[in-house]
């Protein structure tokens, strides 16, 4: 019995044994093949390596001149900014002295139209003193105004009828026309004017005489049987050049005096 047991004892441990072996076998399979695994991914990493250091050998010529030529337009680029910068600059310095120029305009504009309005009023206000014939003068410069004039056309208009006004205020005018008598009879006559403050008229037959001058009611032309009508004829002619000069005296009203003063 005591044999039987030991053997059996024995037969354990060789089984033990068998199987440690086995056991230890397999495991060291597994880290060989697990060793092997790892080898393979190691040296496929290396040639992975070293194919992409030679590829990046092969185009680092042309990476480095793409990156010269992209620092190049880099550069140029920047130039091109920073002079966009200046002019952009110089663009708003234009900008905002156009705008201050635009700005002074408007406010001479609106000067301009100002006085040109009061010019018109003070103009206006002196038509009815002026003699027919400088009147008519006036009128034909107002039929360039329209609803639609502006500001530098009326102020040339009113440029333009102060001219006459100065040169006929400063010359000695024959003209013909007609003064309406007492009884509402019109008759033709010559009249001389002496600026625009003194007239005299007389008929054709020298029958009729009278004088002209301005008011504070307007222009007035009045008959006077004590004036020379032959001398007012003949100061016509004189001016007319029809008689030779000579010297001719005609009266003066103290209202014409003081508006030709």
């Amino acid at each position: 019995m005591i044999f039987i047991r030991r053997n059996i004892i024995l037969l354990s441990s060789v089984v033990s044994l068998f199987s440690l072996a086995a056991t230890t076998t397999t495991q060291a399979q597994q880290q060989v093949d697990k060793t092997e695994k790892l080898v393979g991914q190691w040296l496929d990493i290396e040639r992975q390596t070293a194919a992409l250091n030679s590829e990046w050998q092969e185009e680092k010529p042309m990476l480095e001149q793409r990156l010269t030529l992209l620092n190049a337009e880099y550069k140029q680029l920047q130039q091109i900014l920073n002079k966009s910068q200046d002019v952009q600059s110089e663009v708003d310095k234009q900008r905002t002295s156009l705008l201050n120029e635009q700005s002074e305009l408007e406010q001479q504009q609106q000067t301009i139209g100002e006085f040109v309005t009061r010019l018109n009023q003070t103009l206006s206000e002196l038509k009815g003193q002026l003699p027919p014939v400088m009147l008519k003068s006036w009128q034909k410069e107002d039929k360039a105004l329209t609803d639609e004039t502006n500001v530098s056309q009326q102020l040339q208009v009113a440029l333009a009828k102060l001219s006459k006004l100065s040169e006929f205020a400063n010359r000695i005018s024959v003209n013909e026309g007609t003064v309406t008598t007492e009884n509402g009879q019109l008759v033709l006559v010559k009249q001389l004017y002496l600026g625009v403050g003194q007239a005299w008229f007389v008929n054709h037959d020298n029958t009729m005489a009278g004088t002209g001058h301005a008011t504070a009611d307007g222009w007035q032309w009045t008959f006077d049987s004590n004036l020379d009508a032959t001398e007012i004829a003949k100061a016509v002619a004189i001016f007319e050049k029809q008689k030779q000069a000579e010297l001719i005296s005609l009266p003066l009203t103290l209202s014409a005096v003081e508006a030709i003063q």
